[in-house]
């Protein structure tokens, strides 16, 4: 019994839901790591980090989690760099159409239309790589250059509209004035997400936190391009290395960075016990599965997958998986075609003649299956069963990880296969 825990607590059930093995180490592993970081004061938690973010990293199931983290995170940064682009497009189109208006109302002294300020709008689309915003904080109204670019645009074209001459041209401006209305609203939308996203990811705050770590020994940031970070860096190090410059916590150089530090350190504990009990019951989910068809529905399996072509089978044996993960609580589909974004691909395959030729073939086939559904319907997790019906029985990894897509993999032996040593499949063997 863990000497920690009290005879009140051994008596009340955990507040934490327990999960199957071996999820109650990994949970321990991670809630046992940061609540050590969360004791640290301002300089000592910055050198913690690291050592932190190393332990988690080296544990496989742990570091998998942390990639998927990463992936979430460049998806949601691709998807902003995507609006960007439309929006700096679109800009520069309105502003090419009435480019000649505004510098006609330029000569004629107008207060707000510049003519340096018209000839170099253009240029100050900037590419999207300069809108981001720094890795050591999260995204601020402030870092929108774009939203800036808009505003500006939309006081030219309503100042316009006021003053041009025939109503053909004060009708064009009038809808154009209109799109630059949906523009704004669009971009706010889009950046307000992105700005969600920014605060409540994991993946950001992990790289948060490994930015921080880094401000310790910011000799590295050198061949950074802006020397303002570097800066800062070095502010940040000599707080913490040199204790005659230490000060209070209010207004010192690190200040924020350690307060951000904290925030991000909690954010990324609890998504992480979070994801080990989905994985966990994922994998829990598939077992139960299978047992509950071997145990409960053999005969009709075996009569089944004795037809000349078990396609029909797979296919219904597929379907039913589907909808046990949806009765605990996951989308999940047996059809490609009809994939929800994001949700389980339930696959069923059959082997009638056991063998490692024919279990890699299989494996094989899984695996470009994923990459399918993952290029289609950014589909990450493919829970198969592999329906054996002869001996020797086939011992599959528990998981494939290829790319973004984890497989999931279970065997279900129907028949009788006693005497027979099982054979063992590999993961380098679906090469």
């Amino acid at each position: 019994m863990d000497p920690r825990r009290t005879k009140k607590d051994a008596e009340e059930p955990s507040a934490r839901p327990r999960l199957v093995a071996p999820s109650p180490f990994l949970v321990d592993l991670v809630d046992r790591q940061f609540a050590f970081l969360s004791t640290r004061d301002a300089d000592r938690l910055l050198m913690t980090v690291q050592r932190v973010l190393t332990t988690l990293e080296r544990e496989p199931s742990l570091a998998a989690i942390l990639e998927d983290f990463e992936a979430e995170v460049r998806d949601a940064v691709a998807a902003y760099h995507a609006h960007e682009r439309y929006m700096m497009a679109e800009l520069r189109e309105a502003f090419r159409v009435e480019r000649e208006t505004f510098l006609a109302l330029a000569e004629t002294g107008l207060e707000g239309f510049d003519v340096a300020a018209l000839e170099g709008y253009p240029d100050t689309l900037v590419p999207v790589e300069y809108l981001d915003y720094p890795t050591n904080e999260e995204p601020k109204w402030d870092r929108a250059a774009s939203r800036h670019r808009l505003s500006k645009l939309r006081f030219w074209v309503s100042s316009a509209r006021e003053r041009v001459d025939t109503v053909e041209h004060r009708a064009r401006l009038g809808n154009l004035d209109d799109k630059l209305n949906l523009l704004r609203e669009e971009h706010e939308e889009a950046f307000r997400a992105y700005r969600t996203l920014g605060v409540t990811l994991p993946g950001m705050a992990r790289e948060r936190l490994a930015w921080a770590a880094g401000c310790l020994n910011p000799s590295r940031a050198k061949l950074e391009a802006d020397v303002a970070a570097f800066r800062e860096r070095e502010d940040i190090a000599s707080m913490l290395h040199e204790p005659t410059k230490r000060r209070m916590l209010t207004n010192a150089p690190g200040a924020e960075v350690v307060v951000q530090a904290r925030r991000d350190a909690e954010l990324l504990r609890e998504e992480l016990v979070l994801a080990l009990g989905r994985t966990l019951a994922r994998h829990g989910r598939l077992r139960h599965f299978a047992e509950k068809m071997r145990r409960f529905h053999s005969d009709t399996l075996e009569k089944a997958f004795a037809a000349r072509s078990p396609k029909k089978a797979e296919e219904e044996l597929a379907r039913k998986l589907a909808e046990s993960y949806f009765e605990g609580g996951e989308i999940a589909s047996h059809a490609l075609a009809r994939l929800e974004p994001g949700a389980i691909l339930t696959v069923t395959r059959a082997i009638a003649k056991p063998s490692a030729v024919s279990a890699a073939k299989v494996l094989e086939e899984l695996v470009a299956l994923g990459a399918s559904a993952f290029a289609k319907h950014e589909t990450r997790m493919v829970a198969a069963l592999v329906v054996v019906t002869q001996a020797p029985r086939l011992v599959f990894p528990r998981e494939v990880r290829r790319g973004e897509v984890t497989i999931l993999i279970e065997t279900l032996a129907l028949g009788r296969a006693e005497g027979s040593a099982p054979l063992v499949i590999q993961a380098g063997d679906r090469a």
